[in-house]
Formats: C-alpha cells, sequence, structure tokens
C-alpha cells in the first residue's frame, strides 16, 4: 500500500514532455508519488504516438506513481484518472457558477469530452528504474484557456477548453489543484482495491455513447457496435447482431459515416 500523502510536485514553465520528466525521474530511483506540471510542452504526445499539442493555458500534468502490484493491477488506470478529472470539472463548475453546465462523459478509454467535445486527454506509461518496470506514469492534458486556433491541423475530435464549455474564465491552477485532489483520493483506493464498485457506478452512468453505435478500431481491424457499457475490469463492451464482445484496447471513433479519418 502506497501511503495517503500529498505528491511532491515539480513545475516548469516550459518542459518538453512532463510524461517524459517522470520517466527520467524514475530513471534516477525516484521512491515516492510525484507530480509533475508544464506551463507548455514542446514534446507532448498522446496515444499511439500521436502529437499533443500543449500551448500556454493548459494543465499539463504527469503523475509518477510507483508499483508496488503486478501492472496488470492497473491496467484501467486511464478511467481512474478520467474519473479524476470529470469530477474536479464538475466541482470547477459549482465553485465558478458557471452560466452553462455542459454534459460532462467519460469517452472509453482515455478522454473527458463536455458536450461531445474533447476537453481532456489521458496517456499511460510504464517507466523503469535499473533496467525493471518500476512505475507508472499517467498523463493527462486538459484545455483550460486558450483559443482553439492554437491547435493546428486536422484533429480527432472536435476540441473545447474549460472556458469555452464554461462561458466563464478558468484558472489553470485551479484545474491542476482540483485534479490533484481527486486522483489521489481514488489512485490510493485503486491501488489497494481496483475499480471499486463506487467507481464502476460513477464510470458507467458517465461513459459516453452507451446505446449508440461507434466504431471500435484497432491496428486494421473495425468494429461497428453499440456501446452497451463497462464489465467489473473497466472493460468496453459492444454489442452487434447477435454478439458481444468484451474491449481492452483500441479506440472508438465516429459512427461509419465518418470511418474514413480512423
Amino acid at each position: 500500500m502506497i501511503a495517503s500523502l500529498a505528491m511532491h510536485h515539480s513545475h516548469h514553465a516550459t518542459i518538453d514532455s512532463t510524461n517524459s520528466e517522470a520517466q527520467r525521474l524514475a530513471s534516477r530511483g525516484a521512491k515516492d508519488p510525484i507530480v509533475i506540471t508544464a506551463d507548455r510542452q514542446t514534446a507532448g504526445r498522446g496515444r499511439n504516438g500521436r502529437t499533443w499539442q500543449s500551448p500556454l493555458g493548459g494543465a499539463w500534468i504527469s503523475v509518477l506513481w510507483p508499483l508496488d502490484k503486478p501492472i496488470e493491477h492497473y491496467a484501467s488506470a486511464p478511467l481512474v484518472a478520467g474519473l479524476a478529472t470529470l469530477r474536479a470539472i464538475r466541482r470547477l463548475i459549482e465553485k465558478l457558477q458557471a452560466p452553462h453546465v455542459p454534459v460532462a462523459q467519460i469517452k472509453w478509454p482515455n478522454d473527458v469530452l463536455l458536450d461531445d467535445r474533447k476537453v481532456a486527454g489521458i496517456l499511460c506509461e510504464t517507466a523503469q528504474t535499473n533496467g525493471l518496470i518500476s512505475h507508472l506514469v499517467i498523463g493527462v492534458g486538459i484545455n483550460v484557456d486558450f483559443e482553439m486556433s492554437q491547435l493546428h491541423g486536422k484533429l480527432r475530435h472536435p476540441p473545447t477548453t474549460l472556458h469555452a464549455a464554461f462561458r466563464r474564465k478558468v484558472k489553470v491552477g485551479d484545474v491542476v489543484d482540483g485534479f490533484i485532489t481527486q486522483f489521489e483520493i481514488l489512485m490510493n483506493r485503486y491501488n489497494d482495491d481496483g475499480l471499486t464498485p463506487g467507481m464502476l457506478r460513477e464510470l458507467r452512468s458517465n461513459l459516453a455513447y452507451v446505446g449508440t453505435t461507434r466504431i471500435w478500431s484497432f491496428a486494421d481491424e473495425h468494429l461497428r457496435a453499440e456501446v452497451a457499457g463497462l464489465d467489473p475490469q473497466g472493460r468496453l463492451i459492444l454489442r452487434g447482431p447477435g454478439t458481444e464482445r468484451v474491449i481492452d484496447y483500441g479506440e472508438l471513433n465516429a459512427p461509419e459515416a465518418m470511418l474514413a479519418d480512423v
């Protein structure tokens, strides 16, 4: 069990990648949980080798989490980080008395949506000490307050920021603090007990696209199916004509009419 203590916090004005810094700290033998934040990243990354654009005005966060259980125990960590992000966002809405309350949901396995626009993404990686896997690195990027024109190129999901979604100014520091608070609560429990019944209920009630048809894709495989929910391990349940499939990898995409960009 990892003691439920405040994590060490390392902040940078500019850094290549907070995930990369977490891995460097692990290679130097870091023992305790550490949160790394940055005002901007020059080489932020997302899943599957994609670039994660990280301008000033976002909350760019990584948590270096030492492992005290087999790595398989942490398979659903992206969902835990997504739930922490969702809780932090909802508490900000209440605190700021936002004039617009967006629909906040988790897009399996690693995104948070506001009114079906992507406001946050999560990248989980492993890190090594002395050549052995020793830590989990949980990277979280939250779009807080910057112009959408700063995001270049064709994006896979329409983006938004907290400012745009709330229609109210939001401080990056408040977002970082809120996420860290919720993440510590959830991750300490998850580290000990895995996905608890309470976490699963909250995840299931906030899962995007339930009851709708989406495209699941991995490598060259694509499956058009209805999103049915999550199993007890946080795996995605998809239903097609006469079949049900449980998914623990890959990602959901837009309906078949938009499959050209998968």
